[in-house]
């Protein structure tokens, strides 16, 4: 299939896991999303769109998300089924000397993509399909991948186990692990590094949006620990006053927060407080935090950042502060911040985000 016959669109929304709406010559249309991960990115209302023909429930197949004029291919099942032939055409010269067994082999409860081989000694290989990017920098996975982490024991268990990960953008100098969505993945990967042979390669495209070169992708695998600072984006659905410990009753209007808090001793147990629902009151955002919508929680592994430095970044993006919320015991005027429309499909947001994550790695 060439460029021209993609069918254009314009994404709208995501409706679930595997089902986004976009806008087709004006006209909204239910489509097919063959990905499982966030694509939070990517999916921001407004962005331009690929699809092609589906024979299931749906007529479309969501295929590429145009990200900063770049087309991402986020098809996890095509990433799969393309790499017999890079691998044919000789794309990756790690793999040079194997050929392929089979396909999606079983090796206890565990099922890899390939089965290759080399002289007599056989290896399994297993393919990562990556979408996130920052500027040059890529990451895996975007959302928490427990299967991600099994199959890498599996393969660190077997001899001469392969991680492939397609990256699906160009330009990219160096891949890290997510450890700031997926902390369990991080662990994993960086224990059995020496035991899994890592193969990141990036992709290039010719203009119908075939692949035509592969490029590999230094690996960097950093020393941290599960410290850091948070956003938390909830979602209050209605007006309405709540207690709030020692600032007293206050109003909230419908609409979006942005909380920033910080875990030096462990960044996800304090979120994992957040969403309890029942808890004892302690902090002022287990007051609200009970009784509104987590839309997100978003980790910050890092040493350079204060909740009060996220503050500052939701002001100069026009957030509205909560009058010392959560705020008392510093000099920053709140860490709670107002928006009347979703900053979570706002390419402005995520590219902070990224950035706050992943800046340190740019050179």
């Amino acid at each position: 299939m060439t460029a021209p016959d993609y069918i254009k669109a314009v994404f709208k929304k995501r409706i679930n896991r595997f089902v986004s709406q976009v806008l087709i010559d004006n006209e909204t249309e239910d489509v097919y999303v063959p990905n499982t991960g966030r694509l939070s990115e990517l999916a921001i209302p407004g962005n331009s769109v690929l699809l092609i023909p589906s024979a299931g429930k749906y007529r479309y197949r969501l295929l590429y998300i145009i990200h900063k004029n770049f087309p991402v291919m986020i098809d996890s099942a095509r990433s799969n089924s393309l790499f017999p032939e890079l691998f044919s055409k000789g794309l990756i010269p790690e793999l040079a000397d194997y050929s392929i067994i089979r396909s999606e082999p079983a090796y206890g409860n565990h099922r890899f993509d390939f089965l290759l081989q080399k002289d007599r000694a056989q290896s399994y290989l297993e393919i990562k399909s990556c979408t996130l990017a920052f500027k040059n920098i890529a990451s895996f996975p975007d959302a928490v991948s427990s299967r991600g982490a099994a199959h890498i024991e599996a393969l660190a268990s077997t001899e001469g186990g392969k991680l492939f990960f397609l990256i699906l953008h160009s330009s990219i100098t160096a891949f890290v692990p997510n450890f700031h969505t997926d902390y369990n993945f991080y662990e994993t990967i960086k224990k059995y590094s020496g035991r899994v042979e890592i193969l990141p390669y990036s992709v290039e495209y010719d203009s119908s949006y075939n692949i035509v070169k592969l490029n590999k992708v230094p690996l960097i695998i950093p020393d941290v620990k599960p410290s850091g600072v948070y956003y938390i984006v909830l979602w209050n659905d209605t007006d309405r006053i709540l207690e709030c410990g020692s600032l007293g009753n206050l109003e909230f209007k419908t609409g979006y927060y942005v909380y920033c808090g910080s875990g030096r001793n462990n960044l996800f147990k304090r979120i994992e407080h957040h969403r309890k629902k029942t808890k004892k009151r302690h902090w002022h955002m287990d007051y609200i935090s009970a009784e509104m919508k987590i839309a997100a929680d978003i980790p910050i592994i890092t040493d350079e950042y204060t909740e009060c430095g996220l503050a500052e970044i939701l002001i100069e993006n026009s957030g509205e502060p909560v009058k010392n919320f959560g705020s008392t015991d510093c000099r920053c005027g709140s860490h709670l911040h107002y928006f009347p429309d979703n900053p979570l499909e706002k390419s402005w947001f995520w590219d902070m985000v990224l950035k706050l994550r992943f800046g340190r790695f740019i050179k």
